[in-house]
């Protein structure tokens, strides 16, 4: 597991602690992090992140090569 991967795992951890994320969203939204993963080492997407937003909303960013 990368240091992101656990980095982005204790984040919805602590939005599930504090009743941001609903528990059952928590695999959906690592897989969707795997899957950016993978679509990033196979050149299909460049940049991918994710950040907070003021509501403590996980964005992730991403931009689809041409």
């Amino acid at each position: 597991m990368s240091e992101a991967n656990t980095e982005y795992q204790a984040l919805l951890d602590e939005m599930i602690r504090k009743e941001k994320l609903k528990p059952e969203y928590k695999d959906i939204l690592l897989e969707i992090g795997e899957l950016g993963s993978k679509a990033c080492n196979l050149g299909l997407i460049y940049g991918l992140s994710w950040r907070e937003d003021a509501n403590e909303v996980v964005l992730n960013q991403y931009e689809i090569l041409v």
